[in-house]
């Protein structure tokens, strides 16, 4: 009797480190929505009972400063659930990979007119280089990569300054460089800034769930892609990301 407790005791506890790494894995993103998700609907209420106080007095400045932090903390809400989701979709190898064609172009600015919803109107320069007009891509992948990126590019850089995004299509691969002039990433966190919920040392005052480059860096691996980072503290970063071309789908069937 006493040997077999002790073997459903070593049973248990094998079975509890094996579920510990899950276990920690679901507490963070647990931990991480309602963190962001506090403090975003904390947002919202102080902005509704600003609204609420000054409907009376037409004080249309502040009604209208509130209108917009209601508008931002609720895309933020969204951003947050939305790379969550994708975080599990990931974990869980059910990642769309439908192959869209698009003009590219058109497709990184509809990326930025919704990143600049968060961020104000905000400078982006964009220069594109070879053909882009008829591109292949897998869609439901390469946007939230971009969609980080940018976000990133603009969220840690001073609101005067310009971000800019360099397109190069070739025949056999895209390249994206993405430059901005903000706070840079301190040296001793640049090897750690894949891996999830991990944030930088020098970004305590800017919201974010540590998420964003961690699923960038899954999506690009299952795009076969590759991305590089190079940056300075208080001198910017510049990210370069190289996806492989996907040839046209009707052309492979005929």
């Amino acid at each position: 009797m006493l040997k077999q407790l002790n073997c459903s005791s070593l049973k248990l506890s094998k079975n509890l480190e094996l579920s510990q790494p899950q276990n920690t894995v679901s507490s963070q993103i647990l931990a991480t929505i309602c963190h962001q998700l506090r403090n975003q609907l904390n947002v919202i209420y102080f902005s509704n009972s600003l609204i609420q106080r000054n409907l009376d007095k037409s004080n249309q400045e502040i009604i209208i400063s509130c209108a917009e932090n209601i508008q931002i903390a609720t895309q933020e809400i969204t951003k947050t659930l939305d790379n969550i989701y994708l975080l599990l979709q990931i974990e869980a190898g059910k990642v769309n990979l439908t192959i869209s064609r698009v003009n590219l172009l058109k497709f990184c600015q509809d990326i930025i007119k919704k990143t600049q919803i968060i961020h104000g109107n905000r400078k982006i320069n964009i220069t594109v280089k070879g053909n882009y007009s008829q591109v292949h891509i897998y869609q439901p992948i390469l946007e939230p990569i971009l969609d980080n990126l940018i976000d990133n590019a603009l969220k840690y850089s001073p609101s005067n300054s310009t971000v800019n995004l360099i397109i190069t299509c070739k025949h056999q691969q895209i390249t994206f460089t993405i430059k901005d002039k903000g706070i840079g990433i301190l040296a001793n966190d640049q090897k750690q800034l894949f891996q999830p919920f991990y944030r930088g040392e020098n970004t305590n005052n800017f919201s974010g769930s540590g998420l964003g480059l961690s699923i960038v860096k899954n999506l690009v691996d299952l795009y076969q892609g590759k991305i590089y980072l190079v940056s300075k503290e208080c001198l910017g970063t510049t990210v370069t990301l190289v996806i492989p071309s996907i040839n046209d789908p009707e052309s492979n069937t005929s």
